[in-house]
């Protein structure tokens, strides 16, 4: 299914920050005063720390191949791999949000085409590719439909 122009998503309250040149400046200060409006918690934090919440602009949606499946699925084990092995690990992330390559359905507007990886049952989530105009920090949790995820990038 294709979006007509930019769906932001985030949480129920609208509360985060907007992914785009200066992520972790601007939009910070922004998501503080919007949670001290709201009386809401949010996380906030430099991009280096992963703790990061905010909207992404989902430009696009479509059915994943069979190829982007296995990709963002071969990408996700990895990257769960070399969390489990890490002596720093920062926590259990459910789910992570992981690249996978563009195909004939992706938006020509997309800087990247991201699938939602289950870090516990090992597989993609659903079958749904999300087509980004401006992907969040690796490290930030974002929301995708119904699903907060870290975004690892390519995860390697």
């Amino acid at each position: 299914m294709l979006a007509a122009g930019p769906l932001l998503l985030g949480g129920c309250s609208g509360n985060g920050v907007s992914w785009g040149e200066e992520a972790g400046g601007g939009g910070a200060a922004m998501a503080n005063g919007a949670a001290a409006a709201s009386g809401e918690t949010v996380r906030t934090g430099s991009i280096s720390t992963g703790i990061i919440q905010g909207t992404v602009a989902i430009i696009a949606e479509h059915d994943a191949t069979e190829r982007q499946a296995q990709v963002a699925t071969d990408r996700g084990k990895a990257w769960t791999k070399r969390r489990n092995a890490s002596a720093q690990t920062t926590g259990r992330e459910h789910y992570i949000a992981v690249d996978t390559l563009p195909d004939v359905n992706t938006s020509p507007k997309a800087v990247k085409s991201v699938m939602i990886f289950d870090t516990e049952a090992q597989q993609v989530v659903g079958k749904d590719v999300y087509d980004v105009q401006s992907p969040p920090p690796v490290g930030a949790i974002a929301r995708f439909e119904t699903y907060s995820a870290q975004y690892v990038g390519p995860g390697m």
